[in-house]
């Protein structure tokens, strides 16, 4: 699960696959590891060691990886006072 119009794979594509020409994938991030909690709801941590944070209706500057990792496993968090 991503984003519109993305895909995460667990191997690279072939090489063919990927560039800027017409039918082609664009590489956007090497993920290192990622959360996939729901369609727009993740974080993933990339090859550069940078935290992305995706997160429709919540404000991303509340969540961090581990706190996306505590919703993986079916537990509630707070953020500012709300429990999502």
């Amino acid at each position: 699960m991503s984003d519109t119009y993305s895909a995460v794979w667990s191997k690279p594509l072939p090489d063919h696959l990927v560039g800027d020409g017409i039918g082609q994938m664009k590489l956007v991030h090497n993920i290192q590891e990622g959360i996939f909690i729901k369609k727009k709801l993740y974080s993933i941590i990339d090859s550069n060691n940078q935290e992305i944070i995706k997160s429709s209706g919540i404000n991303p500057n509340y969540l961090n990886y581990q706190s996306l990792k505590i919703l993986l496993k079916g537990e509630s968090i707070e953020t500012t006072g709300r429990k999502i």
